[in-house]
């Protein structure tokens, strides 16, 4: 159909909320623009926008320089003298033309886009200087999207369902775009889309996530639920761990079985902003939380893999969060665009994206057994 590809067959189970987003994503996809392209459209669409605001907004013209009218004939109300007695006038030499006054020159202005772009540059940069590549993750964006492209082409079965789960307050974006990846490179394998934007701490986030998978999988076991992978995107990779321990309830005591844990900039070990403990999640996500201090008392060496990914510098939950404890996550080099919003770019980031892709196919991954240690932080550049 126009050269567009139909989706492969994939069995999909969504949050309800979910099904409007998930169609616009799928149109957006269709136009050609994947997750990178959706967010570059935006901003250089919201920049056109700017610039033509700049370019057609009424401006004041500039005065007239006084000498303009200098020459300018002075015109009386005296009645005309008639031609019988209008004295003839005798011819003058010619004066003499004095030089022009020079003609003040201004400088170009910058236009509104090039400015606003030097200036974020230049902001970013004393923020978040350009940071060395990973050695334990040699993977570039433009080598990321050719092995999607790749596995695009051949589409595998994964061994069990796979389970995406949102962040704070994402009403399910996030995951939509997540389970629109996954779909294109996979066949025949089980979906399942949860969001946790409407619950107000880890307890509701656990009975949402369990309730999802069971209703996804068919599952009855009150211990367990079926075995899946998970991808947890910020919180939802902390809200799928405390699905995962054993239960503070005794009148609940399922839990959730997991084979492999991915997360994306996800608080496992505190977060920054935790520290302004406003929130009810703001106070649990604390590194000396009674759910925190629970979570290393009873489940401190997981059963299943975790494997964890963040870009340097994030600015919500900071870099040496987002591992458990112990662990160093596979951290991704800042580009040009990422200082903006490491934390949320961390999110669409297809590095993270096709390591994870080959990881649950069953294939080798991009990222080395053991990751690197954190690189040393570049001091700001001072003016």
């Amino acid at each position: 159909m126009d050269g567009i590809r139909a989706p492969h067959p994939t069995t999909l189970s969504f949050d309800r909320r979910n099904i409007t987003i998930y169609q616009t994503c799928m149109t957006i996809r269709k136009l050609g623009l994947g997750m990178f392209g959706c967010t570059l459209f935006l901003l250089v669409m919201a920049l056109l926008l700017a610039g033509l605001i700049w370019k057609f907004w009424p401006k004041k013209s500039a005065a007239e320089p006084a000498t303009q009218y200098a020459s300018a004939q002075v015109i009386t109300s005296a009645p005309a003298p008639s031609a019988a007695t209008a004295p003839v006038p005798e011819p003058t030499p010619p004066a003499e033309t004095a030089d022009p006054p020079p003609v003040q020159s201004y400088p170009a202005q910058p236009s509104l886009l090039s400015s606003v772009l030097g200036t974020v540059a230049s902001m970013t940069l004393k923020v978040y200087p350009i940071s060395p590549d990973n050695p334990s993750f040699p993977l570039t964006s433009g080598g990321a999207h050719a092995a999607f492209v790749e596995m695009e082409k051949n589409p595998q079965q994964l061994p069990r369902p796979l389970v995406i789960i949102g962040g704070y307050e994402d009403p399910g974006i996030l995951t939509t775009l997540g389970m629109q990846y996954f779909q294109l490179i996979t066949k025949d394998t089980k979906l399942i889309s949860i969001s946790v934007a409407n619950c107000r701490d880890f307890a509701e986030c656990r009975a949402r996530v369990l309730e999802e998978v069971n209703i996804a999988c068919g599952n009855h076991d009150p211990n367990w639920t079926a075995e899946v992978d998970v991808i947890g995107i910020s919180l939802g990779g902390l809200a799928a761990r405390v699905a995962a321990a054993p239960s503070r309830d005794p009148a609940t005591p399922q839990r959730l079985r997991i084979a492999h844990l991915y997360t994306l900039s996800s608080p496992l070990a505190g977060a920054r902003v935790a520290n302004l403990g406003i929130t009810r999640f703001q106070q649990e996500i604390q590194p000396d939380s009674d759910l925190q201090k629970y979570l290393n008392a009873v489940d401190a060496d997981p059963k299943y893999e975790i494997t964890s990914y963040v870009h340097l510098g994030d600015e919500m939950v900071g870099q040496e969060n987002a591992s458990i404890p112990g662990r160093t996550p596979y951290w991704l080099p800042n580009t040009p665009l990422v200082p903006l919003l490491p934390h949320e770019q961390m999110m669409v980031d297809e590095r993270a994206l096709a390591d994870i892709g080959r990881r649950l196919r069953g294939e080798t991954p991009y990222t080395l057994p053991k990751p690197a240690p954190f690189p040393p932080i570049a001091e700001p550049v001072k003016n």
